[in-house]
């Protein structure tokens, strides 16, 4: 009788054993699948938002291949996604890459936040120059070191500069002009009032010199 109630109660401890257990994991599957949930609705407004902002974003792996680009980023360099997503950004961007912008990765990938103007040549023969203000931001990623490219359109600025230091050089060529022209014109005034003087003198000479 003895042995069959210590059984009963190893089962019944047991049994409490494997209801606690299994509370657990469903608990810890419930917690699982509401931080997965959080999860997924914050890289939703992540996207919402990387896609959507009126600048260019990308992400570079420590081969120099990129890893991410967004919508506004694609547009910039007027390809597709898979035109640049996974391959290097010496072959995406080759025309600028081993001057202006391998160096400043470099840089990136040794720890040093680097930001720089660029100007992208045209793409075809129709468009325009463009500039735009580039940041390299180092960060980490589960598979190793990347670089954030962050790119703003600033040709319009860039006009704007360039109209006004052209306004300031016409300024300043007229204001050099218009002294050059007020310096001539004192000149004659002296030299008019110079032979003025000069003219009654001759007269007051004469007027007081008897006459033969």
């Amino acid at each position: 009788a003895q042995d069959f109630a210590a059984i009963r109660r190893a089962e019944a401890a047991l049994r409490d054993s494997r209801d606690q257990l299994e509370t657990r994991v469903w608990e810890r599957t419930s917690e699982l699948t509401q931080t997965n949930e959080m999860l997924r609705e914050s890289e939703a407004r992540l996207r919402t938002v990387t896609e959507t902002a009126q600048v260019g974003l990308a992400i570079v792996d420590e081969e120099y291949r990129y890893r991410y680009a967004n919508r506004p980023y694609t547009d910039i360099l007027r390809l597709s996604t898979d035109e640049i997503v996974g391959q290097r950004v010496a072959d995406v961007l080759a025309p600028v890459y081993a001057e202006q912008i391998r160096p400043r990765l470099e840089r990136a990938f040794e720890g040093e936040r680097v930001s720089y103007e660029l100007a992208l040549p045209s793409s075809t023969p129709d468009s325009e120059q463009r500039w735009y203000g580039v940041s390299h931001e180092p960060g980490i990623a589960d598979f190793g070191n990347v670089v954030i490219v962050v790119v703003v359109d600033i040709t319009l600025r860039r006009e704007v500069e360039e109209a006004t230091r052209k306004w300031n050089v016409r300024l300043e060529q007229r204001v050099a002009e218009r002294t050059a022209e007020l310096h001539e014109a004192k000149e004659r005034a002296e030299l008019s009032d110079r032979a003025k003087s000069e003219f009654l003198a001759n007269i007051s000479h004469d007027l007081r010199t008897p006459l033969n």
